[in-house]
């Protein structure tokens, strides 16, 4: 059984996007018109090798049938998600994640708030490129007509620390796949050397979710060989930019 697991963890190496299909179709898959035009970090995987992952300590969901699309977690390590996965997960999960980290480092106040700076409509072109065309962007004028509607998605507000604890701040952050993250990079290297009292900027945040929905998206030009529904082809359609505003004091 461990071999078969470290067979399946060598076929999901260096890749993002899993569609649970069929024994068939996981062999034939590749003759298909299309498939050339398909994202090279997607595998098709059989509901068998998606089972051994449990084994080979993957966190992953349950009740996966095919017709499942899996990807991988935008930064937590050896985690799949479903396609439900969607952006307001990925916010509330990642800034739960900043919270414990900047408590660990000792932060007094952290006033976290996502807001999207760009909203566009992903395209699947032909041969798979991915283009995307912009239904606005929050600059100007534009940015007060739209603030209510689209700016502020998710928020956090967290007063409570143990003082600093910079080792255990790196070591969270390596756990849970956020120490190459722009905003955890930039708070560990300010608290590293001279800590500031205060931090206040703006970091775009959401590049590695991109990336995975980029690459889930071109499942599209194969369409009817995963069996995708409109609903997953909706999901997909829609790519906003994510940066994070946030006010972290450190001292009273």
């Amino acid at each position: 059984m461990h071999q078969q697991s470290d067979q399946v963890l060598l076929v999901l190496e260096n890749k993002s996007v899993f569609p649970v299909v069929s024994e068939e179709r996981r062999i034939n898959y590749t003759y298909y018109d299309d498939y050339q035009y398909l994202d090279s970090k997607i595998q098709p995987i059989t509901v068998a090798e998606y089972r051994s992952l449990v084994e080979s300590g993957y966190t992953v969901p349950q009740n996966v049938n095919e017709g499942t699309v899996l990807m991988r977690h935008p930064y937590r390590p050896n985690t799949l998600v479903d396609s439900n996965y969607d952006q307001l997960s990925y916010i509330q999960e990642k800034f739960s994640d900043y919270a414990v980290i900047l408590n660990y480092l000792g932060a007094k106040k952290q006033d976290l708030k996502a807001k999207i700076t760009k909203h566009q409509t992903r395209i699947v072109e032909a041969k798979g490129k991915i283009s995307s065309k912009a239904k606005f962007s929050l600059k100007g004028a534009f940015k007060r007509l739209t603030r209510e509607k689209f700016e502020v998605c998710y928020s956090l507000n967290i007063g409570a620390t143990s003082g600093m604890k910079y080792k255990a701040a790196v070591d969270y952050a390596q756990k849970v796949g956020l120490i190459r993250d722009p905003f955890i990079r930039m708070v560990l290297e300010m608290q590293k050397e001279k800590p500031v009292d205060t931090i206040r900027t703006d970091l775009v945040i959401s590049n590695d979710f991109s990336d995975i929905m980029d690459a889930t998206a071109t499942l599209q030009v194969m369409g009817d060989a995963f069996k995708l529904d409109g609903d997953f082809r909706k999901r997909v359609s829609s790519k906003d930019e994510i940066s994070i505003c946030q006010d972290l004091r450190f001292k009273e």
